[in-house]
């Protein structure tokens, strides 16, 4: 289990550290880009840096977990989540069927992100590991499903 956390722990490192590009010159962003960045902007600003600090508050703890601490960072990770299901539809999804399978990931999202905070109200540490770690598996499927091209991400 422990080896799959390192690659999921580098994994989100390499996903929130993933925002910082250079600069280059780009035409401007269509109206679809648009969309599609809006989305990228809110997981590469908010959603990646939560879920990596939460990785680090809980699985990297030293002694005692720092409860206040990632009971901010659940409360943070159910807003960003909620946000993202708000958001208009990214541009990569073009049929009833690939809007239905994003609807379910962001449900299934929305409740284990819910279910850690409940977890982290319960100091279960053994239960908010095991839902970080479905967390991660829940984005890493969507991110497959929809063949995102996600910037600076690490190597397989």
């Amino acid at each position: 289990m422990r080896t799959g956390l390192a690659l999921l722990t580098t994994t989100s490192l390499g996903l929130a550290l993933g925002g910082c590009s250079s600069t280059s010159t780009k035409p401007p962003a269509s109206p679809a880009e648009k969309k599609q960045s809006e989305l990228d902007k809110v997981m590469r600003e908010r959603m990646n840096k939560v879920f990596s600090a939460l990785i680090f508050q809980v699985f990297h703890a030293e002694g005692d977990l720092d409860f206040a601490l990632v009971t901010q960072s659940a409360g943070d990770l159910q807003q960003v989540v909620t946000t993202v299901r708000h958001l208009e539809m990214p541009a990569v999804i073009t049929s009833d069927e690939a809007k239905q399978v994003f609807f379910t990931y962001n449900d299934s999202l929305q409740h284990q992100a819910d279910k850690f905070a409940e977890a982290v109200g319960r100091h279960d540490r053994a239960n908010m590991e095991a839902l970080l770690t479905s967390i991660g598996q829940t984005c890493n499927q969507c991110h497959h499903f929809f063949r995102l091209d996600i910037k600076d991400a690490p190597e397989r």
